[in-house]
């Protein structure tokens, strides 16, 4: 769980998990937590909310990328699994995506504006945005 500030942290390799909130940088980012600069190049596995830089989100995320897959039995995006409250912006994720729940190219449940953000990847879920 992160509750402060990352700024400029890179991440690689695989992350597998059979649990909830997995990301290639951070499971969950809460309240108070801010992501910028960062990017993850990791392929991240898990059950639930699972990100390819952020598991769950309740905070700002700016200026970084996810580019490794991301594959998980509930909601999955590329950049980030659970986007909860938290400001995205100038972000992007170029992995592929595959769920058995929400699946997004960027987020995979999401209940806040995202401004300057793309995703490349492919998506396969049950409900599926990009």
């Amino acid at each position: 769980m992160n509750e402060g500030k990352i700024e400029n942290v890179n991440t690689s390799g695989t992350i597998h998990s059979e649990f909830q909130d997995v990301g290639g940088l951070i499971g969950y980012n809460e309240s108070g937590g801010e992501v910028t600069i960062s990017q993850s190049a990791a392929n991240v596995t898990g059950s639930h909310y699972v990100g390819g830089l952020i598991g769950s989100n309740r905070e700002n995320v700016s200026y970084s990328y996810a580019t490794g897959d991301v594959a998980s039995d509930g909601d999955a995006g590329g950049l980030i699994g659970n986007n909860n409250d938290g400001s995205v912006s100038y972000v992007y994720a170029t992995g592929d995506v595959t769920s058995d729940g929400d699946a997004g190219g960027l987020i995979g449940l999401n209940n806040i504006p995202v401004s300057f953000a793309y995703a490349t990847g492919e998506v396969e879920g049950v409900m599926v945005g990009g």
